[in-house]
């Protein structure tokens, strides 16, 4: 199975979401006009979508490594059956 997607596309696409996640976090701390900072329901309220992108994206590269790691494993075995 051949892989089209690039090093460089990889690499924009974990700026995006370090950008996507300092501005999240930047926003807990941003001085708002009244003098007040955001509580935990302001900061789910104002960023839900990109929680449940960025619980999509972890959910996706956890289940891509297990993936990973058992095609390694699975190579690993038949390298060794294949050498006895």
């Amino acid at each position: 199975m051949a892989h089209n997607i690039s090093h460089r596309n990889i690499a924009i696409f974990i700026l995006a979401v370090v950008v996507m996640l300092a501005v999240m976090i930047g926003s807990i701390y941003y001085p708002f006009p009244n003098d007040q900072g955001m509580d935990a329901m302001g900061f789910i309220k104002l960023w839900f979508r990109e929680i449940i992108l960025l619980g999509g994206i972890v959910i996706a590269i956890v289940f891509a490594g297990i993936r990973w790691l058992f095609q390694r494993l699975k190579l690993r075995q038949s390298g060794e059956q294949n050498a006895h």
